[in-house]
């Protein structure tokens, strides 16, 4: 039956079907996959076999009756745990919400059962959505499905947040997996596990009953093993939500993206973005432009705002949204709570023994801003202001050059758990991709090949506000250009 986890999303909604297997068989693959597979992973936080059979067996009797909830009725699929789901535990990976189980679901969770999708159970991530490597989480880091040829054992990053998300995409353990993106923690984790990676538009899905991180950079996300697979799952994602003012009702015309004549698609390659690589990295991207033109598709170079002052960007405005949004776990309402006789020392307490230090940096970094705010020196407005200035002059570069940016995901491939980094570059992780979550624009990895080591990397696709249409288009075609072989080491 674990050949049934090989099978992409459309292959399993044509199989359904056609009577080929039972949605209880192919959960049943995924859950077995998982159980061989996790100790060695950490790819889950939760798992509820029990819970996710029965989802199974109810999709089946739909399916057999020919009453249908969706095309992905039937289809198994784990939640970054990030997201509340209504009756199963839900942590963001922190000691503070460890025995946290929601009396509600996420918008994103609830559109799923609506669409009769199977869950699994949570992945894993970095602590609050705060990390680019999956280390920073409290049940201990997950670990990439892929390995160079040195590696005794599994021992590499999957890059972050949504780091478990990836790798159990990657390993086969689920077909689909939602994530989150705040600044790359979708495309980035995708990128270092040989997974498809989706970024939508701001707005375009709603953030209600994600764990907020930061309120205007946060995404829902979709990680897949093909472009197709991820855009059947972004649709049934995406809507209006009056529960998330930022939530907008726009059509979903991006399933026909392979009508979209991508010889008429004018590709522009950010310059500026491209001076860190090196070796098969490079080699491959200009071969990939090379295949693009090939295409009949325009491919151009262009200048973009500097990525480290974007960078800079990120780091003010999500910080400062983070210290906000943190200090409403104070162990009074929910969470874990740290008694002691006085309210504002169990308030200090709880927060100092139930958040890690990555937490705490960045919630010092941010309540440290809106101090100097009070002074004058106000960061974080100026932010924003900067940010709106970018937005106008991407809008109008998009309006004036191209319909496509293409540039790396990653500026490198996946180091180990055990290197020891400066804080610094852990951020630096975040370099290529925080761009399109400070534009507020959509945006897809899509694996590029393997370093010399034989580890992944990808390529990003980026196009305007609501222009997902057009990204999955160009994602599609390298996607055909590349071929990329995703049988990650684990299973091959």
């Amino acid at each position: 039956m674990s050949s049934l986890s090989d099978l992409s999303v459309v292959q399993m909604i044509s199989g359904l079907k056609n009577k080929d297997f039972s949605s209880e068989q192919l959960t049943q693959a995924f859950l077995n996959n998982i159980d061989a597979r996790n100790d060695v992973l950490n790819a889950f936080i939760t798992v509820d076999p029990e819970k996710a059979l029965l989802q199974a067996r109810e999709a089946d009797t739909r399916i057999a009756q020919g009453s249908m909830l969706s095309v992905l009725d039937g289809i198994p699929i784990a939640v970054k745990d990030v997201f509340c789901t209504k009756d199963m535990r839900t942590t963001a990976a922190s000691h503070i919400l460890s025995n946290f189980i929601p009396e509600y679901d996420a918008t994103v969770v609830a559109k799923i059962k609506e669409a009769g999708m199977v869950i699994l159970g949570k992945n894993n991530m970095d602590e609050f959505s705060m990390g680019s490597s999956n280390i920073f989480s409290y049940y201990g880091p997950s670990i990439n499905p892929w390995k160079t040829k040195s590696d005794v054992d599994f021992c590499r990053v999957p890059g972050g947040s949504s780091g478990g998300s990836a790798v159990s995409v990657s390993a086969r353990m689920t077909p689909l997996s939602m994530g989150g993106d705040t600044g790359g923690s979708v495309r980035q984790p995708a990128a270092l596990c040989g997974a498809v990676g989706v970024k939508p538009t701001y707005g375009r899905c709603s953030r209600y009953g994600m764990i907020a991180f930061s309120n205007t950079l946060d995404h829902p996300g979709v990680l897949a093993r093909s472009v197709e697979d991820a855009s059947l799952l972004l649709a049934i994602m995406s809507g209006a939500d009056l529960r998330d003012n930022r939530s907008v009702d726009r059509e979903i015309d991006f399933l026909d993206y392979k009508e979209v004549s991508h010889k008429k698609l004018r590709v522009a390659i950010p310059e500026n973005y491209l001076v860190d690589m090196d070796g098969m990295f490079k080699q491959s991207f200009y071969d990939l432009v090379n295949g693009l033109r090939q295409q009949g598709i325009e491919c151009s170079f262009i200048k973009l705002p500097d990525p480290e002052l974007v960078m800079y960007l990120y780091y003010i405005i999500s910080s400062v949204e983070a210290s906000s949004n943190l200090m409403r776990y104070d162990g009074v309402r929910y969470g874990v709570r740290n008694d002691v006789d006085d309210l504002e020392n169990m308030y200090r307490t709880t927060r100092s023994k139930c958040f890690a230090q990555e937490v705490k940096n960045r919630c010092f970094i941010g309540a440290s801003l809106l101090h100097l705010a009070q002074d004058g020196i106000d960061f974080y407005r100026t932010s924003l202001k900067v940010r709106r200035y970018l937005q106008d002059y991407v809008q109008k570069v998009f309006a004036e050059t191209c319909d496509i940016f293409l540039m790396p995901t990653t500026m490198r491939t996946a180091y180990k758990v055990t290197d020891k980094l400066d804080t610094i570059d852990y951020y630096y992780d975040d370099l290529y991709t925080a761009f399109a979550n400070i534009i507020g624009i959509p945006a897809t990895s899509v694996p590029l090949g393997l370093s010399e080591e034989g580890l992944p990397f990808g390529v990003q696709v980026m196009s305007s506000h609501f222009r997902e249409r057009k990204m999955f288009s160009i994602a599609s075609v390298i996607e055909n250009i590349v071929n990329f072989d995703d049988r990650s080491t684990v299973i091959s």
